[in-house]
């Protein structure tokens, strides 16, 4: 699986890519037809410091796509992670049925 982890509105530390580039590999457990990833980190200033973490996987004939904020960025990154394992094991289910 192709992952490409990048940064938008700030530069992130290396450890903050690979923590993202870790928890979207863990996805591959739920589904081998991932493809690839697109992780987009954003810090968004506008009221309060909020992280932002957006990540599409393509994978063969479909899409799927999370984004989640949170008060660090590995909270945002942790909740686009789990809400990316709920819709990959309801679309297993769908494809057993």
């Amino acid at each position: 699986m192709k992952i490409n982890v990048h940064s938008v509105g700030y530069t992130a530390k290396s450890e903050e890519l690979d923590f993202a580039e870790k928890k979207v590999t863990k996805l591959l457990r739920f589904d081998d037809e991932i493809q690839s990833a697109d992780v987009t980190l954003r810090k968004d200033n506008s009221v309060e410091v909020r992280y932002v973490a957006e990540i599409r996987l393509a994978m063969k004939g479909d899409e799927l796509f999370a984004s989640k904020s949170g008060n660090s960025l590995h909270e945002a990154i942790d909740e686009s992670t789990d809400a990316l394992r709920g819709q990959l094991v309801k679309r297993k289910e769908k494809t057993r049925e």
